[in-house]
């Protein structure tokens, strides 16, 4: 966390609605739904840990909703789910090294990439790290959070933004997102 805070003090470059070119600055609430609507395409087992992931973050830009679009995209919740090109595993598609870094012990059995809990937990955790970054980027929050999960922040910075190869990604999982997820004060 330390490292990645570091990283985002240093600043980024202009982003738009998917990161690129635009001159809006980043909402403090999101325009995608905070907490998980009660029929989502997220399975049942899953729910609490996507909300106790989410809410391990106290900024509002961490939501159930992005968690759950962000890993529905990523692995389709398959908590098996593999990509040993990449070197990715479980339900979150950690890099186990990345995990380590930031990792949460959550199901109090030892901090585990492939726990579909401590997966989770870490992801929010990681995702909160980024929100300074996140913030001083033009473009829509989610969209960026999304690039941050699949590039990390040290790509966005050096980029500028969310990589082009990035977008389509970021586009699902905003769009998600929004169907996912309740819009404050909507029950």
């Amino acid at each position: 966390v330390v490292v990645l805070a570091g990283v985002a003090v240093a600043g980024f470059g202009a982003g738009g609605s998917d990161g690129e070119g635009s001159t809006a600055a980043a909402p403090s609430t999101p325009s995608w739904g905070g907490e998980l609507r009660a029929r989502t395409g997220v399975p049942v087992q899953y729910r609490e840990a996507v909300t106790d992931g989410a809410h391990r973050c106290a900024s509002s830009l961490v939501t159930p909703s992005l968690l759950a679009a962000i890993v529905e995209t990523a692995s389709g919740f398959d908590p098996r789910a593999e990509r040993p090109e990449r070197d990715e595993v479980g339900i979150a598609l950690w890099t186990p090294s990345i995990f380590e870094r930031y990792a949460v012990d959550a199901d109090g059995g030892g901090a585990d990439p492939r726990s579909p809990t401590d997966a989770l937990a870490t992801l929010g955790g990681y995702l909160c790290a980024a929100i300074p970054a996140v913030e001083r980027l033009d473009g829509d929050p989610g969209a960026l959070l999304a690039g941050v999960y699949r590039n990390g922040v040290t790509r966005l910075e050096r980029e500028g933004g969310l990589p082009a190869a990035s977008r389509p990604f970021a586009r699902r999982v905003v769009a998600l997102a929004r169907a996912w997820g309740r819009p404050p004060g909507e029950r």
